[in-house]
């Protein structure tokens, strides 16, 4: 993992250490991210099954979950808004997706849950962070990296989904809708 943490430090993305659950080990999260060798090196010497993170500023990270419908939405998605643009993408460890986009303009995007109301599409960005290939998932799984090419720009359509959560009127009795990070009390 140390190897692998290097390399995502030469490519210019910062990197942190998360245990199993994918929970940081820093004290401070993505906050504790480094991109430089020696922190890299002092993190993976003291963590060093640690599976890999990196912090979603600057990112627009479409995270397609598949025991949430995340496969299906795809497919709607795309069918409503077209293919999208090929960029970085990686499987995660539970058969998920992750779309790896580059945030235009600084856009002040946050993590949204639900996006656009589309079931398993979860948006990761300002204030997240995503876990990265080859890091070992809970269910025994590697991430994996699926198409590595460079990451492309956001396009504009997610952006205005980002922070689109299904609406109250929509919601059947009884079905079980998350709430986004932040957002309980609304």
């Amino acid at each position: 993992m140390l190897d692998e943490a290097l390399k995502y430090v030469a490519e210019g993305f910062a990197v942190f250490p998360v245990g199993l659950d994918k929970k940081p080990l820093t004290e401070h999260g993505f906050k504790d991210a480094t991109q430089t060798q020696q922190g890299v090196k002092g993190y993976w010497t003291k963590w060093p099954d640690a599976g890999i993170a990196i912090p979603t500023q600057g990112f627009i990270v479409l995270d397609f979950d598949k025991k949430n419908g995340g496969a299906e939405s795809l497919i709607k998605l795309e069918t409503d808004y077209g293919k999208l643009p090929e960029t970085r993408v990686h499987r995660t460890g539970g058969g998920g997706l992750h779309f790896v986009y580059r945030n235009p303009n600084s856009h002040d995007i946050r993590n949204t849950v639900a996006a656009g109301g589309y079931p398993g599409l979860d948006i990761r960005a300002n204030g997240g962070y995503i876990v990265m290939p080859p890091s070992l998932h809970p269910s025994g799984k590697n991430y994996l990296l699926l198409q590595d090419k460079p990451i492309a720009t956001c396009p504009e359509f997610i952006i205005g989904l980002a922070g689109k959560q299904k609406s109250l009127a929509t919601i059947t009795p009884g079905e079980s809708v998350p709430f986004p990070e932040g957002q309980r009390n609304q």
